[in-house]
C-alpha cells in the first residue's frame, strides 16, 4: 500500500517553502489581534534567522509570529515588563545611566525644578513631562518613557524627597509637619534637596 500523502500548506510567513499538514501543524501568530498561521518552522528559520537586519533575533519555542515586527514589538513588550526605571540604562541592568538617573539629573540642573513645578508660557506639568521624557529617552534607555509616566515618577521623587529630609534634618518629624520658615512642605523640601549638592544620591539610596 503507497503511504499517505498530505497537502503541502504555505503558511502567514513570506518565503514558507510549504510543509506537509500533517506532521508540520500551524498555529496562530501570537501577536495580540493577529489570527495568521504559521509554522513554527517558519518562525524559527525564516523570521528569525539571523543576518545583518535581525541579527541576535532569539525565538520563542512556546509561540510564533508571522513577521519580524510582530515578534519584536512582543519582545520589546516583555523586556520592558521586567525593567524598571533603576535597570533600563542603555547597557544593559549594571549600566548606571537609567531612566532615573537621567530624570534626576534633569530635575536638579539650574532651575529645571521650578520650571516643573511652575510652568510659565501656558505649559502644563505635563508639557514639561513630556520634554523631560524626550530627554530621557534620547539617551538610549531601554524602555520608552512618557509625559504621564514621568509626572507620576516625579511624584515618587518628591516622596523620598520628604522621608529624606525626615530623616536627615528632622528625625521626629515635628519639624517637617510644621514646616518652619517656609511657606509649604514642597518648599522646604525643594530648597533642602534638590538644590543642595548630593541629594541625588541620597535620594537614590533610599528603598521606596
Amino acid at each position: 500500500m503507497p503511504a499517505p500523502t498530505h497537502a503541502m500548506r504555505k503558511c502567514a510567513v513570506r518565503g514558507c517553502p510549504r510543509f506537509p499538514d500533517p506532521p508540520c501543524i500551524m498555529e496562530e501568530c501570537a501577536f495580540a489581534e493577529c489570527n495568521k498561521q504559521v509554522h513554527h518552522q517558519c518562525y524559527t528559520n525564516v523570521v528569525c534567522k539571523s543576518t545583518a537586519k535581525n541579527k541576535g533575533r532569539v525565538a520563542f519555542e512556546d509561540m510564533s509570529f508571522c513577521t519580524a515586527a510582530h515578534h519584536d514589538m512582543y519582545a520589546k513588550r516583555i523586556r520592558e515588563d521586567n525593567l524598571s526605571w533603576t535597570n533600563d540604562g542603555a547597557n544593559g541592568g549594571e549600566d548606571p545611566f537609567t531612566s532615573q538617573y537621567f530624570l534626576i539629573k534633569w530635575l536638579s540642573t539650574g532651575e529645571n525644578y521650578h520650571t516643573f513645578r511652575s510652568p510659565t508660557g501656558g505649559r502644563t506639568k505635563i508639557d514639561i513631562s513630556s520634554e523631560i521624557a524626550a530627554y530621557i529617552n534620547s539617551k538610549g534607555v531601554k524602555v520608552t518613557r512618557t509625559g504621564e509616566t514621568v509626572q507620576a515618577k516625579i511624584g515618587w521623587v518628591q516622596g523620598c524627597m520628604r522621608e529624606t529630609y525626615d530623616f536627615t534634618v528632622s528625625p521626629t518629624g515635628e519639624g517637617i509637619q510644621q514646616n518652619e520658615g517656609f511657606d509649604s512642605l514642597e518648599e522646604k523640601v525643594s530648597h533642602e534637596m534638590f538644590f543642595s549638592n548630593g541629594v541625588c544620591s541620597h535620594t537614590l539610596s533610599l528603598s521606596c
